[in-house]
């Protein structure tokens, strides 16, 4: 009887049958929790930076004089909305279509709202965002046309986004999810083998009373079966 018709190998079958479904359920959950905990950290850092500068009664007269210095990483974009229509104000030239979610989200902020959206630029880069109103105590005088500064009654309300690339936290689901690609079918291989030599040996007994039993004859009815274990 060769192996893969026998009940070692169904019994080892079996075994790595459900480990594969435990280490494929157990990899699955490491992965969307630690996609959950990423996104929520990079979440949580925008919205105390937003609101950190959104209640900072100069960012937007030092963001217009090109003395505001933007955290690594980070995109700083400024909406006021008056009579002329919307304006937008960032620390450095940023090709981000002003379309889409991050035009609700600003929509939003203007009216008082606090919302993420998860945008692109021009180039494809991938920027998530966050968007809150302006706080009302600002400067006396807001930034109109660069170089000059008009009364802050020009402005009827303004929205603070800031975004960071959502680069790094790709990269580092993708190096999670290529480990786990890796470890787990390896873990499942070396399971296998193991399970094939701790088979063979858990029926190595079954193996010669069925070799025993063959060999003997009906002329030979008194050979007995040795049994030298007290398990089943």
């Amino acid at each position: 009887m060769s192996f893969f018709h026998s009940i070692k190998f169904r019994f080892t079958l079996w075994y790595l049958v459900v480990l594969g479904v435990l280490l494929g359920a157990f990899s699955f959950g490491i992965y969307f929790y630690m996609s959950s905990a990423l996104h929520d950290n990079l979440d949580d850092s925008l919205k105390l930076r937003a609101e950190q500068l959104s209640q900072n009664r100069g960012v937007f007269l030092r963001i217009e004089q090109d003395e505001f210095q933007e955290e690594l990483g980070e995109v700083v974009l400024l909406y006021l909305k008056g009579k002329a229509g919307l304006t937008q104000i960032s620390p450095r030239e940023l090709d981000i279509p002003f379309e889409g979610d991050l035009s609700d989200i600003v929509a939003g902020a203007l009216e008082g709202q606090r919302s993420f959206a998860t945008v692109q630029t021009a180039q494809g880069r991938e920027l998530r965002m966050y968007a809150v109103p302006a706080s009302e105590e600002g400067p006396g005088f807001m930034p109109g046309e660069r170089g000059m500064m008009i009364p802050k009654p020009e402005f009827e309300k303004a929205a603070v986004v800031v975004g960071r690339s959502t680069a790094e936290t790709d990269e580092a689901l993708d190096r999670l999810a290529q480990t786990l690609l890796i470890v787990v079918p390896l873990t499942i291989m070396v399971a296998g083998a193991g399970g094939v030599f701790l088979a063979r040996r858990a029926f190595k007994p079954v193996d010669q009373m069925t070799q025993t039993a063959l060999e003997i004859e009906e002329t030979d009815l008194s050979r007995r079966i040795p049994v030298k274990s007290r398990d089943e």
